[in-house]
């Protein structure tokens, strides 16, 4: 508030004073809005941290959080000394047997001459890459003696009305998503790396009917009658005590 002349003097207050202390709100009060476009400055990076999908808020506790680094034992991998050892256990049986021939020289540079002991043996797990198989079903024709209707030979079961995939390759597609839980687009490239191209919707539609298939079953199945129901043993009732067979004490439940 600005002070007259007449009135600065009368209360004793000089001109440089009164404007000191307007300089000293004005900084005070630039010093409150720099804070608080700080303030809203952070909120924004939140929000917009918030609509990308982020769970964690920029400089929250996680991210403040200094990560642990691993110091070194001292020990090389493996057990303790003193322990005894472990390793995967190697197969006893092999489907084919690879042939590894001598190498031609040693290594002092003397020619080998291979000889005609046993070889050694040694076994190695591997994997064989899957491939794509068509099935061509090959539906016998017939015909009625009493209408004489033409009969065409029905489709293995398990395959559906117009099949384009065999019963094992639709199992794995609900195996991807059941035990899995890979999602359409995982599954389609996980199906495309064998040879089978399998559009997203096709595999949609083999999930709908493996769970129409599932849910008629279990609603097919007979419900399973109620336990009965436990009660304590100083809540029996004298007449279930000895539908039961047990005597009193002789058991902490009895049947409800």
């Amino acid at each position: 508030m600005f002070l007259r002349s007449d009135e600065s003097s009368t209360r004793g207050v000089t001109d440089a004073e009164s404007i000191a202390e307007l300089e000293e709100m004005l900084r005070q009060r630039d010093a409150r809005i720099a804070e608080l476009e700080r303030i809203v400055g952070e909120l924004s990076k939140v929000i917009e941290a918030w609509k990308r999908g982020h769970r964690v808020r920029p400089g929250g506790k996680i991210a403040q959080k200094p990560r642990d680094k691993r110091r070194a034992t001292g020990r090389g991998p493996g057990r303790p000394e003193g322990h005894e050892g472990t390793s995967r256990p190697a197969p006893t049986s092999a489907d084919r047997d690879v042939p590894v021939p001598v190498p031609p020289r040693c290594s002092c540079g003397g020619i080998i001459e291979p000889t005609e002991e046993e070889p050694g043996e040694h076994f190695v797990e591997e994997l064989i890459p899957a491939r794509k198989e068509v099935i061509r079903f090959r539906r016998c024709r017939g015909r009625c003696r009493d209408c004489k209707a033409a009969v065409l030979a029905p489709l293995p079961g398990g395959l559906g009305p117009s099949p384009k995939l065999g019963v094992r390759a639709q199992a794995e597609i609900v195996q991807t998503k059941s035990e899995l839980g890979l999602t359409l687009g995982q599954t389609k490239k996980l199906f495309e790396r064998q040879g089978l191209t399998v559009s997203r919707g096709g595999i949609q539609q083999i999930l709908h009917r493996s769970a129409e298939v599932l849910a008629a079953g279990h609603e097919a199945r007979p419900t399973s009658p109620s336990r009965k129901k436990l009660l304590p043993v100083g809540r029996r009732r004298p007449h279930h005590a000895s539908a039961c067979g047990t005597a009193s004490g002789s058991r902490p439940y009895s049947c409800a």
